[in-house]
């Protein structure tokens, strides 16, 4: 299925445009017949050539406008909402001047046809958009790498928004222990406490955690890392808004975890010469070892040589 997909959507832009106007070209008629279809309900209008004549009007009418909006040049992937505005505006437009044409020259068409088109037909070409457009999305998620983001609120949404077309990276889980949060969702993905979702990490294949969470909370980011470091997970501390906003294009650009962001204040400056008095050659105890702050410690008093 993959493959199919692969060559599908592999296929030059320009072929791509006249396949979607090929399908467009077929729907809209057929969407102005199952209006008149269900308005009248019977099929003697098909003998009717004032028939052809109104389909024709709101199909020149809708593929004018396609055109003339570029609608064929949106990446149909990448579906929108001014896209789909583009829809309703150009089948409300035929429409409209399907009644006018109606009344001044008595096609004989129910008035409340030109309803039910707008309807059938946005709905058939809206839905052909969002179809390919979840195969794409299905086509990127086989090949992403799955992301935890601990955060859901201004931050976590961000970064959320950022990573959801982006072709390498995929959110799978969203934490937040927020109580205000519990049972909520974010982009379709429901919002879990930590103690929840670590219990998926392993199934879900978890690579990489991203800390989206404002710098005042310094506690919460040392819960978490404390919690994630007997845990093979890479974990990468959220960009600023500008960022969020440019794009993610490589998850490994974003600067991973730091001592300095578990301290709340500026960094000070080590006495060395202190220090070493206090290490070098002699037997150290750590408290705490295990967590964070407390590894950090261990690392940095064996770069000073105890015994």
């Amino acid at each position: 299925m993959n493959y199919l997909l692969e060559y599908i959507f592999s296929i030059p832009s320009s072929r791509k445009r006249v396949i979607l106007f090929t399908i467009d070209s077929m729907l809209i008629p057929l969407s102005f017949l199952l209006a008149l279809a269900a308005r009248l309900e019977t099929y003697k209008f098909l003998t009717d050539p004032q028939t052809y004549i109104a389909c024709f009007i709101v199909y020149l009418t809708s593929i004018t406008i396609f055109f003339r909006r570029r609608f064929y040049d949106i990446f149909v992937r990448h579906i929108s909402i001014e896209a789909t505005k583009t829809i309703i505006f150009s089948f409300v437009t035929a429409a409209t001047l399907l009644l006018l044409v109606n009344n001044f020259f008595s096609l004989g068409i129910p008035r409340s046809v030109p309803f039910i088109f707008v309807t059938i037909a946005s709905m058939c070409i809206a839905a052909t958009r969002f179809f390919i457009s979840s195969l794409g999305q299905k086509l990127n998620s086989a090949s992403r790498q799955n992301v935890v983001v601990y955060g859901a609120r201004s931050e976590g949404r961000q970064i959320v928004e950022a990573l959801k077309w982006n072709s390498k990276y995929r959110v799978c889980q969203i934490i937040d222990d927020g109580a205000d949060l519990k049972g909520k969702s974010l982009a379709g993905i429901k919002i879990q406490n930590f103690n929840e979702a670590k219990q998926l990490f392993k199934s879900n294949r978890v690579g990489i955690a991203i800390l989206a969470t404002p710098p005042s909370e310094i506690k919460v980011k040392n819960k978490v890392l404390d919690d994630l470091a007997s845990m093979n997970i890479n974990i990468k501390i959220a960009p600023n808004l500008d960022e969020v906003i440019g794009g993610i294009s490589a998850i490994e650009d974003l600067p991973n975890i730091d001592i300095e962001d578990l301290l709340g204040r500026k960094k000070a400056e080590p006495n060395e010469d202190a220090m070493a008095r206090s290490v070098t050659g002699k037997f150290v105890l750590v408290t705490g070892a295990g967590g964070s702050i407390g590894s950090e410690l261990c690392r940095q008093i064996n770069n000073l040589g105890p015994k």
